[in-house]
């Protein structure tokens, strides 16, 4: 009895162990595994995929790093520091394996199916968010290339390698990616123009801020994801998304109350993050996004 005591222990310490260690890894080296961002075989087609130009492919032939995970993607660093590799996260789309075990209980179940359902729903926005990226602002996004759906006439495979430094071979036509050229990060900028006392840099970057903005506008596309300044970059003397995943579609934004409404939501973060950390130029931002309602109004004839 003894004996069988002691061999149950020693393995439940093993599988804690393995467990812990596997959970510490995970984190070390920021989730990524291959089979996260492979597509799945029943994910529905959503966007027509072109050839990529033997420029792009070249691209493809230098390692990338892992950079950072977003809430859709890791994101890769090209060794040369020029571009970004966007890699789909198929595994936020997985039920959870519990829920998978104990769906038979009709209270679990039908909370799986609520959840595939609302999964569903951000896969498909998200997609849609791409191709929206792609077709009407690729000169707002710097987006070089999309492959969304699996395909048989990319062969490439790209070098990943990972924040342990692990090295993985991947056949880019067995996962959803972007392809965007890196960006500064508008933030810093913003931050770096304060601390140097750079009134007109700053007023320039806000400047154009918000002109990305309005053009997405005209475009009748708004931005859901209101993290505003994180989720933008600074590249060839203009603001542009790096974030995208986040585009919708809205045909009334011209609309001057709607218009008003959705500009001033869309930047109360940035006004929330001036004034915690330079509130003097609080004040030049909000006359900024003033300006830009009121030439709204006065585009339609409203003043």
């Amino acid at each position: 009895m003894k004996l069988f005591v002691r061999i149950s222990f020693f393995i439940l310490v093993a599988i804690i162990a393995t467990a812990v260690g596997g959970g510490f890894q995970q984190y070390v080296c920021g989730g990524f595994r291959p089979n996260k961002v492979k597509i799945p075989q029943a994910k529905p087609s959503v966007y027509q995929t072109t050839n990529p130009d033997p420029a792009i492919v070249k691209i493809f032939e230098q390692p990338f790093y892992y950079l950072d995970k977003g809430s859709q993607t890791y994101v890769f660093l090209s060794q040369d520091k020029q571009y970004v590799l966007k890699l789909v996260r198929y595994s936020r789309f997985h039920m959870r394996f519990w829920v998978r075990w104990l769906d038979f209980i009709p209270r679990i179940k039908k909370y799986a199916e609520d959840r595939w359902e609302h999964k569903y729903k951000r896969f498909c926005d998200s997609m849609r968010s791409y191709a929206i990226a792609q077709n009407i602002l690729a000169d707002k996004t710097d987006l070089i290339y999309v492959h969304l759906d699996k395909s048989t006439n990319l062969h490439q495979k790209v070098l990943l390698i990972d924040k342990l430094g692990r090295q993985y071979k991947i056949n880019l036509g067995n996962v959803s990616f972007l392809l965007q050229r890196k960006a500064d990060s508008l933030e810093k900028l913003l931050e770096h123009a304060v601390k140097q006392d750079n009134k007109e840099e700053f007023r320039k970057l806000m400047l154009s801020f918000f002109e990305m903005v309005d053009y997405c506008y005209k475009k009748h596309i708004v931005i859901k994801d209101y993290n505003c300044i994180k989720n933008a970059g600074f590249r060839d003397k203009r603001v542009i998304n790096i974030d995208l995943g986040s585009f919708f579609v809205k045909e009334n934004i011209l609309d001057p109350w709607q218009y008003q409404h959705e500009f001033n939501h869309f930047t109360r973060h940035l006004l929330k993050w001036s004034r915690k950390k330079f509130p003097h130029y609080t004040p030049y931002i909000e006359s900024l996004r003033k300006q830009f309602v009121t030439r709204q109004e006065h585009a339609l004839g409203q003043i």
